[in-house]
C-alpha cells in the first residue's frame, strides 16, 4: 500500500474516532477541519466531500462496534434480550438477531409454577 494511502487512511480513522466520541459533528465543521489540516493534499471540493463520506462511514462503524461490545457484557451479565434492549434503546428483534448471529443462547429463564393437585 501507497504511504500517501496510508496516510489518508489514517486521517479518516482519526477524523472518525473523533465524530464517534463527540457526535456533534456537522459536516461544516468537518470540512473546515479537513481544510485546515496540513497533511491533506487535494483540497478540492469533491475530494473533500469524499472524505467526509468515508468519515463518517467508519464513524458508523466504530459506533456499532462499540454497541456490539456492551451488548455482549450485557448478555455476559446475565439480563435478557428485552433488558438490553431497554438500556440500548432499540427493539427486542434487534438484540434476538445479534445474538442468532453470534449463536448464542437466550438468557430468559422460564419461571415454572407449582403444579395445582
Amino acid at each position: 500500500m501507497k504511504p500517501k494511502v496510508r496516510r489518508v487512511q489514517a486521517i479518516i480513522k482519526d477524523y472518525a474516532s473523533i465524530i464517534s466520541t463527540d457526535g456533534n459533528v456537522n459536516d461544516n465543521e468537518l470540512k473546515e477541519w479537513l481544510l485546515l489540516d496540513d497533511e491533506i493534499e487535494n483540497k478540492s471540493t469533491k475530494n473533500i466531500e469524499k472524505l467526509i463520506n468515508e468519515i463518517k462511514k467508519s464513524a458508523g462503524y466504530l459506533d456499532r462496534m462499540e454497541l456490539s461490545s456492551q451488548r455482549m457484557s450485557l448478555y455476559k451479565q446475565g439480563l435478557t434480550d428485552n433488558e438490553i434492549a431497554d438500556i440500548q434503546e432499540v427493539t427486542p428483534m434487534a438484540i434476538y438477531y445479534w445474538r442468532k448471529i453470534r449463536g448464542l443462547k437466550s438468557n430468559y429463564v422460564k419461571k415454572r409454577g407449582r403444579k395445582k393437585e
